[in-house]
């Protein structure tokens, strides 16, 4: 019943096109299709922001607090603060991206497409990192 009322709503919004130029066609009239579907520009958004903020907290407050100097003073390379923060928001932005997978597949998504979606995530996240 409920399967058929999620269908029946997705199936008006698919006709809206105020909504499909908003968010784009309904590509799946299922429970994880329509959580991808609806999802997908909040959690790039969430994503990117996290990631830069994590850059900026990892090597602009360091550089505020004189903390970089003390490091720098050790024998470490000109770019190792900024190389740790790199190196942690990947692993962040991995870790969100498996996350992502998991809870679709547990939702009855496929598990090939729900890593292909937690992966694409991940490389929004890995783009926003760089700026």
């Amino acid at each position: 019943m409920a399967s058929q009322g999620l269908q029946s709503v997705l199936t008006e919004f698919d006709k809206d096109p105020l909504i499909s130029a908003l968010l784009g066609p309904v590509m799946s009239f299922d429970l994880p299709g329509a959580i991808v579907w609806r999802g997908v520009s909040q959690i790039a958004l969430t994503l990117g922001i996290g990631s830069i903020l994590t850059v900026i907290r990892h090597t602009r407050a360091d550089e505020e607090t004189g903390r970089s100097e003390l490091v720098r003073a050790c024998v470490v390379g000109r770019y190792a603060n900024l190389t740790a923060a790199l190196i942690l928001t990947c692993v962040g932005n991995l870790a969100a991206g498996v996350l992502i997978a998991l809870s679709i597949i547990s939702l009855g998504g496929a598990a090939d497409g729900s890593f292909l979606f937690g992966a694409t995530m991940s490389a929004v996240g890995f783009f926003f990192l760089l700026e």
